[in-house]
């Protein structure tokens, strides 16, 4: 991980401005008073990432631009025969420790990517989240569908107002248009791993 500090609240700035998108079009675009984005945009408050999807939705832009300075460097990712002095660009291997890492600030929780990027038509992820974290006050709503498992720990997933108690080796699969936020149960951590169409996150 790059060692300078990470700033959502600057990255969020500068995307802002080479939009050319003032704080007063973006707050009647999401929703949000322009004294609380200008907060966030300071690093003043912890938005949560409920929060930060409804505005990079409303800046048309996928929710992982604002972390792309925290991705870990990884240029070898690729399939490679014995012998084979080329790389496949159609098959990708990502090895454990090369993985894309985001990693949300003041935030008990990590995603890795475990496809190459997102600009495929599937997003493939695992999200490692420590106990008594969830997704935040509010429900997301987005295009497409995604499917997912518990691996370990147990997680409550609520889908159109509705609540699935998943333990380990459950997994749910829904219309990712329907309201839905997680929240993490218990006392231990839990691993999950993602399969999202169109991605999202």
């Amino acid at each position: 991980m790059p060692n300078k500090k990470f700033s959502i609240g600057n990255s969020l700035k500068e995307l802002r401005n080479s939009l050319n998108i003032t704080l007063d079009v973006l707050s009647k675009k999401c929703g949000l008073s322009k004294s609380y984005l200008s907060l966030i945009e300071r690093d003043q408050a912890n938005p949560s990432i409920t929060t930060l999807k409804r505005i990079t939705d409303a800046l048309n832009k996928p929710l992982t631009v604002l972390f792309e300075s925290e991705y870990i460097a990884n240029d070898r990712i690729g399939y490679k025969k014995d012998g084979d002095t080329g790389v496949d660009k159609n098959v990708y291997v990502i090895k454990k420790n090369e993985r894309k890492e985001l990693r949300y600030p003041k935030a008990d929780w990590t995603i890795q990517l475990l496809s190459p990027d997102f600009n495929r038509k599937i997003e493939f992820i695992t999200m490692v989240v420590k106990p008594g974290q969830n997704s935040g006050k509010g429900y997301l709503s987005h295009e497409g569908e995604e499917c997912g498992i518990v691996i370990e720990g147990v997680m409550k997933y609520t889908v159109n107002y509705k609540d699935y108690i998943l333990n380990e080796g459950d997994s749910i699969h829904f219309n990712s248009g329907l309201p839905h936020r997680w929240e993490i149960l218990g006392n231990k951590r839990t691993v999950t791993i993602w399969a999202n169409t169109p991605p999202s996150f």
